[in-house]
């Protein structure tokens, strides 16, 4: 529900939901679902483009779930991690992000794909490299027609308007 209020842009309520289920997994010990709505924390922020605090959130998510043998959501956790290293300028190696989103989808998993290509072409686009950003929104499309996971629709017509705005002011 966190995610989902996200991509309606209401942080306040992403932020209430993802407190609502740490609290709940903390009250009854579980220890999966502690990290999951950790993760879901940092996503939410990635959703919302809050960059602030999220790298060294992501990376504690991720030594978490490494730690906890969660190699595929850990994953999750290092591509905002990433992003949020180099949105907020810290000179951050891309390739990190892109074999962290090989290792969620090397088992064929596509769910919420579309999004960490969106951060991918995010930080594909900080570095100047619009063509490639490009080409992850349309790969992120494709993901989300074949599997019909639209609810990433927006974020990406956003992102891809973004960089038509700015082809037109170069």
């Amino acid at each position: 529900m966190g995610l989902m209020e996200a991509l309606r842009g209401d942080r306040a309520a992403a932020e209430a939901y993802c407190r609502m289920s740490l609290e709940l997994a903390r009250t009854r010990g579980d220890v999966f679902n502690i990290l999951a709505a950790r993760l879901t924390f940092v996503e939410v922020y990635g959703v919302l483009g809050v960059t602030e605090g999220t790298a060294g959130a992501a990376a504690a998510v991720h030594a978490e779930l490494s730690a906890a043998g969660g190699g595929q959501w850990a994953a999750c956790a290092k591509v905002v991690e990433v992003w949020a290293r180099t949105l907020t300028g810290d000179h951050t190696d891309p390739a990190a992000a892109f074999a962290a989103y090989d290792a969620i989808t090397e088992d064929g998993s596509t769910v919420m794909a579309p999004f960490f290509l969106a951060l991918l072409a995010d930080i594909e686009t900080h570095h100047d490299r619009t063509s490639e950003s490009r080409g992850l929104l349309a790969r992120a499309q494709r993901i989300a027609d074949a599997t019909g996971e639209h609810a990433w629709d927006p974020l990406l017509s956003a992102r891809i308007a973004g960089l038509r705005r700015d082809a037109t002011h170069e």
